[in-house]
């Protein structure tokens, strides 16, 4: 039963749980709503969780079990992230589905229990004094309410539109980033309903919007402030704002906090001083925090701030005993003792030996076993040893409290800061004069191997002064002269300077787009449907990053990318809505985007396209620009089902391409798309290659993997050959790329330099990035053209393997992804005039110019045209010239 208990504490067994129900979600729902809510009882949910549980539900068939298990939904929604666009979409939903809902209840019979606890009335008034807080949303729910009431409202009914302007007069007494707006529609709202009294009404609604205005401009620019992407320390000084200054603190600080925590759509341990900054803000004002404290762990399960934050604070909560106990279950299962670095497991021994002290008569239970696991770290401050000494005196047990201060000087001997404790200690509470200078005999004895010899010895001869005789301060004045010659005659220690003690400051982490997290894909869509008209479905879900429409035959299919999680929740919402009178599917993409790497460098976009299309219909494909100057070769490509995805995968991953231009074959790597690993497709080739050169002809493939495999796991060894050199019968064009699966294993293989293959003593040398560099002359005015018009992610074999597909051979080439243009040298003239001939060419649905080389702009010196050399001219050929002339 233990074991099943502590199981709750392990994330992995709740997601692992959840993930085995997903697989037969309509099947398994109940037990899915189950899982999901057992999961929020011990961890918080990130968007992204409830985004697919939004999706399971759309899953269901039938109005009323889909009804019941949304509105379960959406309170599990609101209670997780109270913010007012997640309110404005629970009360959209149940008045959208308002008829229908009665309609069953009538149908079945049900009793008007139900029917109470998700009315719209019920749900505005729990909403609004939230969404009041909300100051960049709230204007979504005030819209809603005042679209709800007035949809039916007659002039004539007084007591309605009354009631509707004390809620107008509430709306503008709140400051919010839509206030203008709101003035706005107050306005017609008295045009239409008090056209009598318009005057003495405005007059009343200016009071109130002049002093929310001016609130308006301090929210405004602590707004302006949190737009920064994944900054914490914003939210810190906004919440700190809210807890001084804010009337309505109690609620808005954990409305701000929620915002937070959607809008950096991070768990990370960069957040945890935007939890603290509300915690203590709740604290000053003297708030109910244990609900606060809780969700705090369930935040942050593995971090000893939370678990610290939690205990300190348990003597105030109801049933402290039971839920120390049970906080202290959770630490034990996760072992922070041993997986935590000891300043986090500080924070929570702190924290445990605190509540013991005030809650236990006795020592506090777990004080010995915390100080013996301090003395096994070297915590410059000994914060665990010290309070546990502290304590002990507290209980008057002075024979522990002597133990601990003796068990520290034995255990750091060479830190004069804990000797000058523990003289200190026996000074205070009252040990004889020999005892304490036997102490610090001892530790003058010891000095010469301290971090701090002349603090201690000056410690000690004070103490002689101030207790003991003449002759005792001689002869320790005697002991502190010969032991700090000992110091100033040892060879000087290697100190760090001040510049290498300060931490190096972190680079700051650009956001990027999480595209294979952030994607819906829409079906069903009308042939008679635009983009606009898709477009306007999601109109009010959040920023949409990319939208995609693709001809699927009878219909159209699109993939739409959004910015936040938020957005993506949002969206899901839009399932069965109709667009030209059909209803469309709504659903999450994942795993549709695949990663391909090293096709052959020659292989143009469209060849790469129309070798994964054989898989399935592609929505979009994705090259990287070449303008860094890195030679990066791969590509994303986009499915509109995962299924496809999958298969190419399975299909085409580990295929080997040769390359037309350069020769040699290439292992296609296809692998899903998966957002944790991108930084590690993403790392280079280069720093796991080596580059191998003088090598004979014939060198084979499984010659070279015999001499570096033993240097590390290989991934591939590529031997570039051209195909004049093949039509020679060579295997290789004299050199080779050998690539390693880490870096390590790279940097080992270069001590094969100098070895001998095949008689030969070969060349290796890390893989470096090709750097081409454009020199007119090099290039012959008859044969050369320039092309301009490329995208930035065109590489140079593709441009040549392009040019010689459609014009001629290609003896050589320059491309520069500034601007997206080219020259190219032909192997004859005549190939030259047909290219310039023809003005224009379309290459991967790009239109390419032609002209002279003349034409061309040298990145690093303008135009290609040279300046004209002055020759040198005989004097007497140039009087020549002149009488002719």
């Amino acid at each position: 039963m233990e074991a099943q208990n502590r199981s709750l504490y392990d994330l992995e067994h709740h997601d692992v749980h959840i993930a085995s129900l997903r697989t037969d979600a309509t099947k398994n729902f109940t037990a899915l709503a189950a899982a999901r809510k057992s999961k929020l009882r011990y961890f918080s949910m990130a968007p992204h969780d409830f985004a697919e549980w939004l999706q399971d539900i759309n899953k269901l068939s039938g109005f009323g079990p889909r009804y019941r298990a949304t509105i379960d939904f959406y309170e599990s929604l609101v209670r997780e992230y109270p913010v007012a666009a997640n309110w404005y979409r629970y009360i959209g939903y149940v008045i959208e589905n308002e008829h229908e809902r009665l309609s069953e209840n009538e149908t079945n019979g049900v009793n008007g229990e139900e029917t109470a606890s998700v009315s719209v009335s019920g749900l505005f008034a729990r909403a609004l004094p939230v969404v009041n807080c909300d100051f960049k949303d709230a204007h979504l729910v005030y819209n809603q309410y005042f679209e709800y009431y007035t949809r039916d409202l007659q002039e004539g009914d007084s007591s309605k539109i009354d009631n509707l302007w004390k809620a107008w007069l509430s709306v503008l007494s709140s400051s919010h980033a839509d206030l203008d707006n709101t003035f706005t529609q107050a306005s017609s709202f008295v045009s239409k309903y008090y056209p009598n009294s318009y005057e003495s009404h405005m007059l009343q609604a200016n009071k109130v919007y002049q002093r929310s205005q001016k609130l308006a401009g301090y929210y405004i620019k602590l707004e302006d402030a949190v737009r920064v992407p994944s900054s914490p320390q914003p939210w810190c000084d906004y919440l700190e704002h809210i807890a001084k200054y804010a009337d309505d603190a109690s609620t808005r600080l954990p409305v701000t906090l929620a915002r937070s925590r959607i809008d950096s759509e991070t768990c990370t341990a960069q957040w945890i001083p935007v939890w603290l900054s509300f915690l203590y803000g709740s604290y000053t004002l003297r708030l109910d925090t244990e609900t606060h404290l809780y969700n705090f762990v369930r935040a942050f399960p593995n971090s000893a701030v939370s678990y610290g934050e939690y205990i300190r604070s348990c003597q105030r909560f109801a049933e402290p005993e039971l839920k120390f106990c049970s906080m202290l279950d959770r630490i034990e299962h996760i072992d922070l003792m041993n997986t935590a670095s000891y300043d986090d497991w500080k924070v929570v021994a702190l924290a445990v030996l605190f509540y013991e002290n005030k809650t236990a008569p006795g020592v506090p239970g777990h004080l010995k076993a915390y100080v013996d696991h301090a003395f096994r770290h070297n915590d410059v401050f000994h914060a665990v040893e010290k309070l546990a000494v502290s304590i002990a005196v507290q209980k008057d047990d002075m024979k522990l409290a002597s133990a601990i201060t003796m068990d520290l000087v034995r255990h750091f001997p060479d830190q004069c800061e804990v000797w000058l404790f523990a003289g200190q200690f026996q000074q205070t509470h009252g040990s004889p004069y020999k005892k304490v200078a036997r102490l610090y005999r001892d530790a003058v004895m010891e000095c010469s191997k301290m971090d701090w010899p002349e603090r201690i010895i000056q410690e000690a001869l004070n103490f002689e002064l101030a207790h003991g005789t003449l002759e005792s301060y001689n002869e320790m004045m005697l002991m502190a002269n010969r032991e700090l010659k000992k110091v100033l005659t040892s060879p000087e220690a290697v100190h760090t300077t001040e510049e290498e003690r300060q931490p190096k400051a972190t680079e700051d982490k650009i956001p990027v787009r999480n595209r294979e997290s952030l994607k819906i894909k829409v079906e069903d869509i009308p042939k008679s449907a635009t983009e606009n008209d898709v477009k306007s479905v999601f109109s009010d879900c959040g920023e949409i990053a990319e939208f995609v429409l693709v001809d699927s035959g009878p219909q159209y299919e699109a993939t739409v990318e959004f910015r936040t999680e938020q957005a993506l929740m949002a969206a899901l919402t839009k399932d069965k809505k109709a667009v030209n009178g059909q209803h469309i599917a709504v659903s999450q993409l994942r795993e549709a985007i695949v990663w391909v790497s090293n096709f052959p460098p020659s292989m143009s976009q469209s060849e790469v396209k129309a070798l994964f299309e054989e898989c399935g219909k592609i929505a979009s494909a994705r090259f990287p620009s070449l303008k860094s100057g890195r030679g990066r070769r791969f590509c994303y490509l986009e499915f509109t089902r995962p299924e496809s995805a999958a298969a190419a995968v399975k299909k085409l991953n580990g295929t080997k391409l040769n390359d037309k231009i350069g020769g040699g074959s290439f292992k296609l790597v296809v692998a899903i798309s998966r957002p944790p690993k991108k930084n590690e497709t993403r790392t280079q080739v280069m720093h796991r290659q080596v580059c191998v050169k003088n090598l004979d002809y014939y060198v084979t493939e499984s010659e070279l993997r015999a001499v570096f495999e033993k240097h590390g796991e290989l991934e591939e060894i590529s031997l570039p050959l051209k195909k004049d050199m093949r039509d020679k019968g060579h295997v290789n064009g004299g050199y080779a790329f050998v690539t390693f699966k880490n870096e390590p294993s790279a940097l080992n293989a270069l001590s094969a330099d100098g070895e001998s293959v095949r008689n030969r003593k070969i060349h290796v040398y890390r893989a470096q990035p090709q750097v081409s560099i454009y020199n007119p002359s090099d290039y012959d005015d008859q044969r050369t053209i320039t092309i301009t018009g490329f995208p930035d992610s065109v590489r140079q074999e593709q441009l040549q393997a392009f040019m010689a597909e459609h014009f001629g051979t290609v003896t050589k080439s320059f491309l520069d992804h500034e601007d997206g243009s080219a020259v190219v040298e032909f192997a004859d003239s005549e190939t030259t005039k047909s290219a310039l001939q023809i003005e224009s060419t379309i290459y991967d649905g790009n239109t390419l110019k032609v002209g002279p080389k003349a034409s061309f702009r040298n990145p690093h010196q303008g135009t290609t045209s040279e300046p004209k050399r002055k020759l040198m001219v005989p004097t007497v050929v140039a009087r020549k010239r002149k009488r002719t002339e």
